[in-house]
């Protein structure tokens, strides 16, 4: 898991925000492209895992974004 992590992470794309670009989600499309390439048999398991991974490494990421970039509450 941590591997498929790894390649489709570099898939992501930049997204606009108040204060410039932030990184997205990894888009399903890319998921779903992975999972043909490499054979993966039971996406209802693997893309609720990888979409899990990916929501922790954003969250992660705009905790470590500049105080003038965060979303004030």
């Amino acid at each position: 898991m941590a591997r498929a992590f790894a390649l489709l992470t570099r898939g992501r794309p930049l997204v606009a925000t108040p204060f410039g670009t932030a990184e997205g989600a990894i888009p399903l499309a890319e998921i779903a492209a992975y999972c043909a390439l490499f054979g993966i048999t039971d996406p209802d398991e693997f893309v609720p895992l990888l979409r899990t991974m990916d929501e922790a490494y954003l969250r992660t990421r705009a905790e470590q974004a500049p105080p003038h970039t965060k979303k004030k509450d």
